[in-house]
Order: C-alpha cells, then sequence, then structure tokens
C-alpha cells in the first residue's frame, strides 16, 4: 500500500511506479513531466478492492502505462477495472494548446491552480474542479494595465487595472500576479498575510515588470520578480515583519536599492541591487535579516548599512558585493560570500546579465548564479574545420575548440540541392571528427559544424565545400609511435603519428596500422 497525494513533481520523468503496488493511491499531484508505471495487468489482480487509482491530478506530461492501452481518453477518462482506476484528472501529453486553453494560474512558477475562467472548474465527477485542486486553495487574482478595476480580478483576461484596487482586495492566502508591463503607479501593500498563509506579489510568467517603487508595509508578504528603475525614494521600502523579495532588481534609485525600516525578519533572496545611492539599508530594529545569493554592487555612497539596532540576528551568505562603504570584517564573516566586481553585461542598456567569467556566475546556493539576472554563456570558438580523408562514398570533418569541452554535429548535403543530413558525436572534448557516410563519387557538398559547450552555448561554423573524388587511394600502411607527430604524413616509422585517433581519421578499407609499443591516451 502506498499513498501519493499533494506533491510536485518537477522533472520530465516525474513518476515512476517500478513496480506497480497493490493499493496505491496517486492523488492531488502535479507532475510536470510524465508519470510511468510497470504495469498491472500482469500483477494479477482480481480484487477491486487492490485496485491502484490516481484521482484528482494534473499531469502536464502524459501517463506510460507499460504494455496496457488506456482507451481514447487514457487517464483523462473516468474509469475503472479490476486493477487499476482513474478519476478527474487533466493530461496534457506535453501539449502546449491544451496547457494554455486550461487557463492555470502561472505555469511559470509551478501554479497549476485554476483561474476563475479555466473550462475545468465544474468539471470533476461528483462535483469539484478537474485536475490537482479540486477544491481551490488560495485565491488568485491578476492586475494589468489592460484590465477594468469594475472587473472581479480573477483571471488575466478579467484583470484589475490599478495596483491600488488590487491591493485593496488582498487578504491572508491570496496570490496576486501582476501583468507585465512599464508602470507609473508604485506598488503599495498595507495588507498582511498571516504566518502560514503568506500574500504572494509575482511578475506573471516570470516576466520582469518595471515599476517606480515597491512599498511593504504588511507583514507576511512574498514579493517576487520585479524591476524597480530610477526610483525618486528607496526602491523597495519593507516596513513590515517576515517580508520575503526575492528576484527583483532595483537600479539606480535616488535612494536605497532596498529599506527595511523596523522590519524584522527580511529575508532577500537573489536579487541585484546596483547603481543606487545605497544598495541596502537594514535600520530602525530590521533585526533577524537575511541576504543571499545576491548581488550589491556599484552604489553610489555605501554598499550596505546595517545599523547598531538591526545587528542582532542577521545573516548574510553566498553574495557578491562591490563598491564604497563596505565593512570587509562582516563580509569576511559571512559564508562564501566575496567582494568583487560581479561584471555585468552592458549596464549602461540596462543589461545586467553576468558575463560568463563573472565571479558571482556559480557563486549562488548549488551553483547557480547569485543576483536576479541570469549567466550570459562564453560563445564556443570552433577552430581548424577542414575536411579529411576524402574518398568517393565517405568523408571525415575534424574540428578544434579549444577553449570548451563540447559536443559537435555535422549537417551536409549536396552543394545548392537536397536535404540536409545531420551526424552528431557521442563524445565531449576539445578535439572533434564526424564522419560523413552515404555520399556520392565526383559530387561537391557543402557542410557546417557546430559545436554544443557543456556549460551551454553553442556556435556554427561558416557554411565551407568538399569534392568527393571517382577513386580511392590504393591500400597503406600507416604508422603510429609515442614519439610521432599528428603533423606528420604516417607513412614510415620516421614519420609516426603521435596519437590513436589521428590514425582513426585517416584509415581506409583495407589500410593496415602499426602501432608502436608505449602508452597512449585516447581510444582507438
Amino acid at each position: 500500500r502506498c499513498h501519493v497525494i499533494g506533491n510536485l513533481f518537477n522533472d520530465g520523468r516525474a513518476f515512476r511506479w517500478k513496480p506497480a503496488v497493490r493499493e496505491t493511491v496517486f492523488q492531488g499531484n502535479v507532475c510536470v513531466g510524465t508519470l510511468y508505471c510497470t504495469g498491472t495487468k500482469s500483477m494479477g489482480w482480481t480484487d477491486p478492492s487492490q485496485r491502484m487509482i490516481v484521482r484528482n491530478n494534473t499531469i502536464v506530461g502524459g501517463v506510460a502505462w507499460a504494455g496496457e492501452p488506456l482507451g481514447p481518453d487514457g487517464f483523462n477518462g473516468d474509469w475503472a477495472t479490476a486493477d487499476k482506476a482513474a478519476l478527474n484528472n487533466f493530461v496534457a501529453n506535453h501539449d502546449a494548446k491544451a496547457i494554455e486553453s486550461a487557463r492555470f494560474a502561472d505555469p511559470a512558477y509551478n501554479d497549476y491552480r485554476l483561474q476563475s475562467d479555466s473550462p475545468l472548474i465544474g468539471l470533476a465527477l461528483a462535483g469539484g474542479d478537474r485536475g490537482a485542486f479540486r477544491q481551490a486553495s488560495g485565491r488568485i487574482l491578476y492586475v494589468g494595465q489592460k484590465g477594468a478595476d469594475s472587473a472581479p480580478g480573477t483571471s488575466e483576461r478579467l484583470a484589475f487595472k490599478t495596483f491600488a484596487r488590487a491591493c485593496a482586495e488582498l487578504r491572508p492566502g491570496d496570490t496576486l500576479y501582476v501583468l507585465d508591463a512599464l508602470y507609473r503607479e508604485p506598488l503599495v501593500v498595507l495588507a498582511s498575510g498571516a504566518p502560514a498563509q503568506p500574500i504572494r506579489i509575482r511578475a506573471y510568467q516570470r516576466r520582469s515588470s518595471a515599476l517606480p517603487g515597491i512599498v511593504l508595509a504588511g507583514s507576511h508578504l512574498h514579493l517576487e520578480g520585479f524591476r524597480v528603475r530610477q526610483s525618486p525614494g528607496d526602491g523597495i521600502l519593507v516596513k513590515g515583519g517576515d517580508v520575503r523579495v526575492e528576484r527583483c532588481r532595483v537600479d539606480r534609485a535616488a535612494g536605497a536599492g532596498l529599506r527595511a525600516d523596523g522590519a524584522k525578519g527580511l529575508t532577500v533572496n537573489h536579487c541585484t541591487f546596483v547603481s543606487n545611492d545605497c544598495g541596502v539599508a537594514l535600520v530602525n530594529g530590521s533585526t533577524e535579516a537575511t541576504l543571499r545569493n545576491s548581488i550589491v554592487a556599484q552604489n553610489r555612497t555605501t554598499t550596505m548599512t546595517v545599523d547598531e539596532s538591526s545587528q542582532t540576528g542577521y545573516r548574510g551568505y553566498n553574495t557578491c558585493y562591490f563598491g564604497p562603504g563596505l565593512d570587509a570584517q562582516r563580509v569576511a564573516a559571512e559564508t562564501d560570500s566575496l567582494v568583487a566586481d560581479p561584471r555585468f553585461v552592458t549596464p549602461d542598456r540596462n543589461d545586467y546579465r553576468l558575463t560568463w567569467d563573472s565571479p558571482a556566475r556559480y557563486l549562488g546556493e548549488f551553483g547557480r548564479p547569485a543576483g536576479s539576472e541570469s549567466v550570459v554563456q562564453r560563445t564556443v570558438q570552433i577552430h581548424g574545420v577542414a575536411t579529411r580523408n576524402l574518398q568517393p562514398e565517405s568523408a571525415v570533418v575534424s574540428w578544434q575548440t579549444p577553449e570548451d569541452d563540447t559536443l559537435g554535429r555535422v549537417r551536409f548535403k549536396p552543394k545548392g540541392a537536397g536535404e540536409w543530413q545531420t551526424v552528431q558525436s557521442v563524445e565531449q572534448g576539445t578535439e572533434h571528427a564526424i564522419g560523413l557516410v552515404g555520399l556520392q563519387p565526383g559530387t561537391a557538398y557543402e557542410f557546417q559544424a557546430t559545436a554544443v559547450a557543456r556549460r551551454g552555448g553553442e556556435a556554427t561554423s561558416e557554411a565551407l565545400t568538399f569534392r568527393t573524388p571517382t577513386e580511392s587511394r590504393p591500400p597503406a600502411e600507416l604508422y603510429v609511435s609515442p614519439t610521432g607527430n599528428d603533423a606528420a604524413d604516417g607513412r614510415s616509422p620516421a614519420t609516426a603519428w603521435r596519437t590513436v585517433r589521428k590514425a582513426c581519421i585517416e584509415a581506409l578499407p583495407g589500410d593496415t596500422v602499426r602501432v608502436a609499443p608505449g602508452v597512449y591516451h585516447d581510444p582507438i
């Protein structure tokens, strides 16, 4: 017996039953990927009380029930057999249109509750909504410049228009999604949540709406995903207790990027405060504050201020500091924090992403970037793209990526005609060679090599050409030696190649490769 209830499985292989277990209940779960079971028919279960029950789940991927057909509706249907049953599930089968039409609150935050105009509302057998949230769990509200304050605010299409109207509606447990736009009205939240029911204010679809300022006067608030630029005062002002500020960026504020004024228990996570008068200020008893995984840099007067009344319980870690007024002793006492230029891409153009060599690129917990922005991957360098060993029906394309371990692929086709074909390599490295087969003798081909870096980023060579010969060269003896040179011709012991890799690239049917005794470091 196994009961799996009320979970979020945020992975391509969301959940796997292997083997199946009698009397299992899978209920109220969200599976971003695929639900897999080895199957139940072969188990020989005939007692319905032992069947597996899959009910009230939202499965964004599909359901794979090994060896057993599930009918036209699969687990979207409501049915029962002797060994399994399905009830009130929503299965999207990775269909983008089905996901969009379901009107989920915001999949970007893995929030698969339903907007008020979702077609899944009221469709559950015996009442309630279809999917993981049969009964509504917390209110979901929306605000956007195309909305109307006379609207109920309960869906993207029925959004409020102004922050004042939306914030007046907030109560414990609510989630407010702010639609992407450039706002001239500051976001002022006076309402408070509760310890177990915070109020969440999020940038819809993780698109960072730009605001002139944010004031969080209530307690038990969670703010996520906003940008504040050129605020005439403090970018974010926090006055309530137990407030979380995540993935926000404040730049060019006349005051502090973030000021906590009597705000006990503040948590700041994955935020960037740059080019403000002061980066972060904790004043008037803002005790028990935590600053982590963030960047506080290039602020004009002071990087960070913690007054005497706010020092109790302060914790900082995994944060990059840079600029004037730093307390070097405090930073040194923090775990995994550092003082260094974070190396933004082009801050004068408001691009605060991190360069590939930024000291903050892996500074955050679990090796993630510190701050609110992503990392621009290093441009992969492809050198020495060439064809080798041209034969009537085959060719080898080789190249190097000296700065990165990469995977590679080559696409090719007859010059000016035909469909592109693609061949991929299966090993990472800096030296690459891919064989092309099935070519036609005496034919011109065009090709491109692409390198895909292990740490992200890829590059493609310019289009090059080669022509296959009409005849192969005669079989030959080829030589490899630990003292050889891959720039030699490999046709004698005196001109042997150094690596087995080189011989593998150059050898043809009928050739003999003589490998001298010694130690080699590349595979055959």
